[in-house]
């Protein structure tokens, strides 16, 4: 996957276990009401640069070098796993999980 920043790359990685290239634009934090963090301090952009692999414009025209070398990355492969162990909680179980909470709180209503 190539992108921007943006919370789809923790999906992909999820159910994908694939590489993640991204190109390192500013990053308003404000949208995901962190603004009052220093970014090295929000987790997501700290995984983001243990798994990804940052393109830069510069590096284009090797592409499909940058890739077959993203794709046979361990160590990248590895934070994977790590991101989406921590990031990814209680499997199969979330959906139950929530339902089982509305009905507790809202009495039943759905």
């Amino acid at each position: 996957m190539i992108s921007d920043f943006s919370g789809i790359i923790f999906d992909y990685i999820a159910l994908f276990n694939k590489p993640v290239l991204y190109a390192n634009e500013k990053i308003d934090l404000r949208p995901y009401n962190t603004f009052f963090l220093n970014k090295e301090d929000y987790w997501p952009l700290r995984a983001l640069k243990k798994f990804g692999l940052e393109l830069k414009e510069k590096n284009f025209g090797f592409l499909r070098d940058i890739i077959t070398r993203a794709v046979k990355d361990k160590t990248a492969e590895e934070a994977r796993k790590w991101t989406k162990d921590n990031a990814w909680q209680r499997q199969g179980e979330s959906g139950k999980i929530v339902t089982d909470y509305m009905i507790q709180v809202k009495g039943g209503f759905l």
